[in-house]
């Protein structure tokens, strides 16, 4: 391996036929020769797979091709182990759909529904086509909802989400250049039905998604070849009428379609333009250099980071162009795997970075097969954790997050949106939240950053709740305004300062929820944040309001509404240096749970608060650097959706309080969170509490 950096090969699998990656899942690497260990490569379940995919709670989804080549199986695996469950979900079998003649997949879809899609050619006729099967998989069983071919002229076409934020529940299908009437179709998930239609003219869908792109309440959106030129197209279901809205056009050829920017190389040019698909004028971020000729590129990729991966024939190599256009590390393959290397391709990218590849080497006598992992060296996460890709800003990880608590679209409660550059006002905004909404954050500016609005119109119902925590110095009246503008009820919560915007957060957060134990309330210094955002959790999950204080004088905001609400039980959170004990014989009911240290202090809030007997885990967040707090108070919800504690540890090391609070919860399953990527990836651990079960509950996660 070349320079610059720490990249290295994890490791590589031989086989003696072709072998590639599938996906990364909660279960471990799925290739098309079995599932492996993210880590070392080790088997975990050997045998041929034609798809991989999401599933309901706790499980992953593989495809198995028949023994005689004809129909896929598809069955649930364990997401921890990548062990099968003995859940058979059901198949495209040779006697219902044909013969399998291509490729299968498998979209985690509505909550419990798993959509499935095989191609076919059935005895009447050769030409190929494809069907889309949808499953609801609930207590152990799967039942089929509906069967359907989706597109009927060659090439089959493809489903591209079983998600889209304005219609809850639907699929997107795209139809191949050679069909009649090229269109783009969105279904109903769970009837199968006709949702809208869309006849793209003369273009080639060459890329699709489900958003959100520019444009409110967009359904989807898509990249038209239209000869020499790339548009960006987004599809708006309207009162059921579905548009075109054009939003930019670009000279060249599209190369590569990442999460939030596509790249296009222009005529003549061995660059590529990495254009953000995020923009409403598709905004060129920078010019790559991939550091060969046009002729000699085999593939490239944009992932969801925003990097250029570019393979190149002869020699085989790889070349990674950060989102900058910086050059970051150059891999020679056959130096590297010590033989001629060809026919090299990336299959797959993962959040934390890892490229997965593919190809064939020539070791000795006869050719072999590979797979291989490449990454920087640093922890790999045990199959079924999952850590959140690291953001560059605290807007992109709560909408991450965001996503995990709320995976199906207008499936939340209420949005909590909070400034995301000082720390006070967000404290209490979990306990508003709660296990079925989520904390958003603003970026400054005068207009709502545009990642927030597009996540609570994915997340939220038409006309559904926002709250926003602090005055307009915090968050100005012009934000507000696109949120009235876009539909939302939108109710702002703010004090003169920050324990009295803690006081109107705990008054909503008592008139709207129903707390486990009524009468009781947090209370933690105003003037930091790690005890705070660790009972956080628990507040969300029981609907208990968590207020704030001067350290060495009971605020007057927060002794006014301790009276206003009739607490009877105050639990002071943290020790004498946060909250003196002036303060505590001031309070009703006092009771002081603290520790040390604030990792003592966390320690002692999971071991307290939270119901030992009734978790399996705990969800991690750092609390050792000034701005953790963003991850430890987005992660809030996401602890109270999955019922496990979140602990306050530092980022890089177990310290000895954590390590006990660890044990005392379980420490089988857990999450992490520190919004810098650095929490070792041994603080493991997770679990369930008191009566909201969320999907998440069982497969273990890293957020940062």
């Amino acid at each position: 391996m070349q320079s610059p950096g720490s990249t290295q090969l994890r490791w590589i699998q031989t086989r003696p036929e072709p072998v590639a990656t599938l996906a990364v899942l909660g279960s471990g690497v799925a290739t098309t020769a079995g599932i492996l260990h993210p880590a070392d490569g080790s088997v975990l379940l050997d045998g041929p797979l034609a798809c991989v995919g999401d599933g309901p709670a706790g499980v992953d989804v593989i495809g198995r091709r028949g023994a005689d080549g004809e129909g896929i199986l598809f069955e649930a695996v364990d997401e921890r182990t990548g062990q099968p469950t003995g859940l058979v979900i059901g198949g495209a079998a040779a006697g219902t759909v044909g013969r399998a003649s291509g490729s299968c997949g498998i979209r985690g879809g509505q909550g419990d529904v798993v959509l499935v899609t095989t191609s076919f050619t059935s005895s009447d006729s050769l030409v190929p086509r494809r069907q889309a099967i949808a499953y609801q998989v609930a207590d152990g069983a799967a039942t089929q909802l509906h069967a359907a071919t989706i597109v009927s002229c060659p090439p089959s076409g493809a489903v591209y989400s079983a998600e889209a934020p304005a219609i809850s529940g639907a699929y997107l299908v795209g139809a191949g250049s050679t069909c009649p009437g090229r269109v783009l179709q969105a279904h109903d998930l769970r009837t199968g039905g006709l949702v809208a239609e869309l006849d793209i003219g003369l273009g080639r869908v060459v890329a699709l998604d489900d958003g959100p792109r520019p444009g409110d309440q967009s359904l989807a959106q898509a990249l038209v070849h239209d000869g020499d030129v790339i548009q960006l197209h987004a599809l708006h279901v309207l009162g059921g009428t579905p548009q075109w809205i054009g939003q930019w056009a670009h000279a060249g050829t599209l190369v590569a379609v990442g999460e939030d920017v596509a790249g296009i190389r222009p005529p003549g040019s061995d660059l590529v333009a990495l254009v953000d698909l995020r923009t409403i004028d598709g905004q060129v971020r920078a010019m790559a250099d991939p550091g060969v000729p046009r002729d000699r590129v085999r593939q490239h990729v944009v992932d969801d980071a925003g990097r250029l991966l570019t393979v190149a024939d002869e020699p085989a190599t790889l070349t990674v162009v950060a989102p900058d256009g910086a050059s970051l590390w150059t891999v020679d393959f056959s130096s590297v795997l010590g033989g001629p290397v060809s026919g090299v391709r990336i299959d797959h990218v993962g959040l934390d970075g890892a490229v997965y590849v593919s190809g064939r080497v020539d070791l000795g006598d006869d050719p072999s097969w590979f797979v291989a992992r490449l990454d920087d060296g640093g922890p790999v996460e045990p199959p079924g954790v999952l850590r959140l890709h690291d953001p560059t800003d605290a807007v992109d990880l709560a909408v991450d997050v965001c996503r995990r608590v709320a995976p199906t679209p207008a499936s939340a409660a209420r949005v909590v949106i909070a400034r995301d550059d000082v720390f006070a006002d967000a404290l209490a905004g979990s306990a508003l939240a709660g296990p079925d909404g989520c904390v958003l954050f603003q970026s400054g500016g005068a207009s709502l950053d545009r990642r927030t609005l597009f996540e609570a119109v994915r997340v939220l119902p038409a006309g559904g709740r926002v709250y926003l925590l602090g005055g307009s110095a915090a968050i100005a009246h012009e934000a507000e305004a696109d949120l009235v503008d876009t539909g939302f009820d939108v109710v702002r919560l703010a004090g003169d300062e920050r324990t009295a915007t803690a006081a109107a957060v705990a008054r909503e957060v008592t008139a709207t929820r129903e707390p486990t134990v009524p009468g009781t309330a947090y209370l933690a210094t105003a003037e930091a944040f790690p005890d705070a955002v660790t009972a956080g959790a628990h507040a969300a999950a029981a609907g208990i309001p968590l207020l704030l204080t001067a350290p060495d004088a009971l605020s007057p905001a927060t002794a006014t509404v301790l009276e206003d609400l009739g607490i009877t039980r105050t639990v002071v959170l943290g020790g004498e240096a946060a909250i003196s004990d002036a303060v505590l014989a001031q309070v009703p009911g006092p009771e002081r749970v603290a520790g040390d240290t604030r990792y003592g202090t966390a320690a002692a809030i999971a071991r307290e608060l939270w119901a030992p007997d009734d978790i399996e885990g705990a969800q991690l967040v750092a609390v050792d650097a000034a701005g953790s707090w963003r991850a430890a108070s987005a992660a809030g919800p996401l602890a109270a959706a999955r019922g496990t504690p979140q602990i306050g540890v530092a980022a890089a090391t177990a310290t000895p309080d954590s390590l006990v609070a660890l044990g005392r919860v379980g420490g089988r399953r857990g999450a992490a969170a520190d919004g810098r990527g650095r929490i070792a990836g041994r603080h493991v651990g997770g679990g369930r509490a008191g009566g909201h079960r969320h999907p998440l509950s069982a497969p273990p996660m890293i957020v940062t």
